[in-house]
């Protein structure tokens, strides 16, 4: 590695230490957390106007009327989802929770098999919990709906003002080419992102049927969203249908081992270096310590949102910092 390039993930490591430092001892995450569930439906409509405007622009129709087909067919797209997905996904967590009690047998008995039980013990883990604690959880969970379809109405009328908002936010601003960079990485980042988890699901749930495992969407389901944590999410997905697969016994454990592996060696080798580092361009290396910190401060939340933000601010320090202190601007 060249002395330069050393010298700019010091620099860029002392930076992220700083902040973290700083973040940590104000009580900086309360605030902004407190702040964001206050205000977390105008960030969602913002947010959505934001990413949908690239489509918005491509209907040749007015403005007004481009935003409502483009809402439109976010409403179709979750409306099918929450009548055709839900329900299966409602009938396979039931008939898990079902098989679960075998389940836990199988994995006491491996346990036993290879003297572990007395260092990893699931006795304490009641099944008769889980009604109760989905109980507690549906306040929350209707909150989160709510916020929700609030922020989509919200996104509706941010997506109908979007160039009075756009130029609002660019007459206050000095480094315009710098918000127009952020606003486009940013935005293929995201779009790379949830593609690529987009096609671990549909390849995981098509393989998790073809081997009749049961509950092959809500496992595909799993494996997509865990996909959007940079480097070890599609193992926690990956490893809770090997489990789930052993409970079934046979040697349907090494097919879902294989299955998974292979999906994995595909996103790594194609989907990964075709899709999000040709529109990122960022370095493994900081995407690890961007996900190491950002999950330190805000839990699997801010692992997931990782890659997006190591990328705003690659961007903030190649345009205040680097281009001043190192020869290459690249970074």
């Amino acid at each position: 590695m060249k002395l330069d390039n050393i010298k700019k993930y010091m620099y860029l490591l002392i930076c992220i230490s700083l902040l973290v430092f700083i973040v940590k001892y104000s009580n900086f995450v309360s605030i902004i957390s407190c702040f964001i569930k206050v205000l977390i439906p105008i960030v969602i409509g913002f947010l959505y106007a934001w990413f949908v405007n690239p489509l918005v622009c491509k209907f040749k129709f007015s403005r007004r009327i481009s935003s409502l087909i483009v809402f439109l067919i976010v409403i179709s797209i979750i409306a099918i989802f929450m009548i055709f997905i839900v329900p299966t996904l409602y009938k396979e967590i039931k008939s898990l929770v079902i098989m679960l009690p075998k389940f836990l047998d199988y994995i006491n008995d491996l346990l036993d098999k290879f003297n572990l039980s007395e260092y990893i013990s699931l006795d304490s883990f009641n099944i008769d919990n889980i009604p109760l604690i989905i109980l507690k959880n549906i306040k929350g969970i209707i909150i989160s709906i709510s916020s929700i379809v609030i922020g989509l109405m919200i996104g509706l009328y941010m997506s109908l003002e979007y160039d009075n908002i756009y130029n609002f936010i660019m007459n206050r601003v000095r480094d315009k080419s710098l918000v127009n960079e952020l606003s486009d990485k940013v935005r293929c980042c995201i779009k790379g992102t949830l593609f690529v988890a987009f096609i671990v699901f549909i390849l995981d749930t098509v393989y998790f049927y073809i081997i009749k495992l049961d509950g092959a969407l809500l496992l595909g389901s799993l494996c997509g969203l865990t996909d959007l944590i940079p480097y070890i999410g599609p193992y926690i997905g990956g490893t809770v249908a090997v489990l789930v697969s052993l409970g079934e016994g046979g040697k349907l454990w090494l097919l879902t081992l294989i299955g998974c592996v292979g999906v994995q060696i595909l996103e790594n080798n194609i989907l990964q270096p075709c899709i999000i580092s040709k529109t990122t361009k960022l370095s493994p290396l900081l995407v690890i310590i961007g996900m190491t910190v950002f999950g330190k401060l805000f839990g699997v939340i801010g692992m997931i949102i990782a890659t997006p933000l190591v990328c705003m601010l690659s961007i903030i320090f190649k345009y205040y910092f680097y281009s001043k202190y190192f020869t290459n601007s690249k970074i």
